[in-house]
């Protein structure tokens, strides 16, 4: 599992770090799609346990980076650099299975 827990944080640092772009985003999404696939069955250990909680973590910020285009705080897009449109919360869910939904709602004041 720990050659898993390094692979993740690699393809969070490389693709989805400090400064994003579509392209990035979306190799990060089809490499941990991949790592999903190996260890999503392994529960026998707490190992596993942090590993896969790890990847739905990383999963979700991908996801719901993909979906916002624009750039806000510590969010940056380079292909979408405004933040025109970038006011709301994103949301995130584990939906049924290991399906994770992503959804906005309005700033509260």
């Amino acid at each position: 599992m720990d050659e898993y827990y390094n692979l993740i944080r690699r393809v969070m640092w490389e693709r989805a770090g400090i400064i994003r772009c579509n392209e990035s985003l979306s190799i990060a999404k089809r490499e941990l799609e991949g790592i999903r696939h190996i260890v999503m069955d392994h529960y026998r250990e707490r190992k596993a346990l942090e590993v896969k909680n790890m990847l739905q973590c990383a999963m979700s910020i991908v996801e719901s980076a993909l979906r916002r285009q624009c750039s806000v705080g510590a969010h940056y897009r380079s292909d979408y650099p405004d933040r025109a449109g970038c006011f709301y919360n994103t949301i995130a869910w584990l939906e049924s299975g290991e399906t994770i939904g992503i959804g906005k709602e309005p700033l509260r004041k």
